[in-house]
Parts: structure tokens; C-alpha cells; sequence
């Protein structure tokens, strides 16, 4: 597959395939933290998913060490984001519980 030419190159630090409501966020994403990379790019919510919950998610595919996730929230006309500061404060509240 295409994803495991990728993570086996020793110099590619981070992968961004733009696009992501276009293929599976989740199973992509963990294939790229675990491989020790860094997934750059958007971070869907998924439909009806409340900003925590998606947080949550994006938390636990960073696993335990938290890292490996540059994310930019993706806004959109039935789920509008909150402003900026709402969602770092979401984002720490959300890191300190684990």
C-alpha cells in the first residue's frame, strides 16, 4: 500500500494528504503516529460528534506520549466551531484528564 511506502521512509518526519473527510481519519492517522510520524493537516468531526468527543479521539490516537498530531479543526455549516479560545480551553481541560 501506497501509506506503507511512506512510514518506511527513515527522513519523512510528517504526512498531510489533505482532504480527510475522503478517507478513514482514524485508521490513517493511527497508521502514521505509530509508525513515529507526525499526521499535518485537517481533523474532521464526525457527524453529530460534539468538539469534545472529537477532541477525545484525536487525543487518544496520539496515545499515551501525546504527540504525533499537528491538527487544524475543520469548520463547517452544521457543526461551527467555537471560538479559538474555547477550543485550546476544550483541548487542555481534555489532555489533563488523561
Amino acid at each position: 500500500e501506497k501509506l506503507d511506502l511512506l512510514l518506511d521512509i527513515p527522513h519523512l518526519t510528517a504526512i498531510n494528504f489533505g482532504n480527510p473527510e475522503m478517507w478513514d481519519q482514524d485508521d490513517v492517522v493511527t497508521r502514521i503516529v505509530k509508525a513515529g510520524k507526525v499526521y499535518y493537516g485537517g481533523w474532521v468531526r464526525k457527524a453529530g460528534e460534539s468538539l469534545e468527543d472529537c477532541l477525545r479521539r484525536a487525543i487518544r490516537i496520539a496515545g499515551p506520549e501525546k504527540k504525533g498530531l499537528i491538527i487544524m479543526l475543520k469548520d463547517d455549516e452544521e457543526q461551527p466551531l467555537p471560538h479559538p479560545d474555547e477550543i485550546m480551553a476544550v483541548w487542555h481541560t481534555l489532555q489533563d484528564e488523561g
